[in-house]
Order: C-alpha cells, then sequence, then structure tokens
C-alpha cells in the first residue's frame, strides 16, 4: 500500500507550492503511518512542528492536483518487448510551457511514476 502514497521529500515539496488537500495518512520522522492519530488534522495538508509529523497524499491527488492547478497532464506508458527485452516503463507531461516531458525508461511503473512527479515538482519550481 505504501506505493500507493507519495514519498517524504514529494510530500513536504507540493506543500511548499500549495498543496492543500484531505490526506488519508501522514509521515512522522519520515516514515509512514497507517495509524490515524485523533489530534491530526487531516482535512487540509498539515505539517507538524520541525517537520516531524506531515500528511501525505495519494500519487493520484498530486497529479489531479497538477492537472487542476497548472494544467499538466501525465501519461505513464508500459512498454512490453520481445520476451528477451523484457518491460519498460516511461512518462510524458503535456501542458507545460516548456512543450512535451519524455523522460527515461524505468524498471517499474511505480519508478516512472516517482519520476513523474520529480519532474513536475521541478516544472512548478521553476514557473
Amino acid at each position: 500500500m505504501e506505493k500507493e502514497f507519495v514519498t517524504y521529500k514529494q510530500a513536504l515539496a507540493v506543500k511548499e507550492l500549495g498543496f492543500d488537500e484531505k490526506c488519508l495518512t501522514y509521515y512522522y520522522n519520515e516514515i509512514l503511518v497507517f495509524t490515524p492519530i485523533p489530534s491530526l488534522n487531516t482535512n487540509s495538508f498539515w505539517v507538524g512542528k520541525d517537520n516531524n509529523f506531515i500528511t501525505v497524499p495519494l500519487k493520484q491527488q498530486v497529479f489531479r492536483w497538477f492537472r487542476e492547478k497548472h494544467g499538466w497532464y501525465a501519461n505513464l506508458s508500459s512498454w512490453i518487448h520481445e520476451p528477451e527485452l523484457g518491460t519498460y516503463h516511461e512518462y510524458e507531461i503535456y501542458g507545460n510551457p516548456n512543450g512535451v516531458y519524455g523522460e527515461d525508461k524505468y524498471d517499474t511503473y511505480e519508478e516512472a511514476e516517482n519520476a513523474c512527479i520529480d519532474k513536475l515538482i521541478e516544472i512548478a519550481k521553476q514557473k
């Protein structure tokens, strides 16, 4: 289930960019926690003192947020080649002012997702 959530660094970065949506869980000292704590306000994006608590969005929430806020669309693709060549995954980003971004080939779909989110964050920081 951890694969469904952005990384700790990505969570901090999207918060700095203005992400403020309800989240299901949080990081505590960079460890993903699945036990809710009553004092945590999950109705908005939240960072505790010294960044030791931070709510964490699902990857799909972050992709939707970039679509709605910036009009940037991510397309992740998986390619299966002949058996000896295996499978690889890649992404493209459409709608950004700098054109289409297509980056490398990744061994897993999750690596491609994380790389795509990192690139969206990078583009937003440059804007």
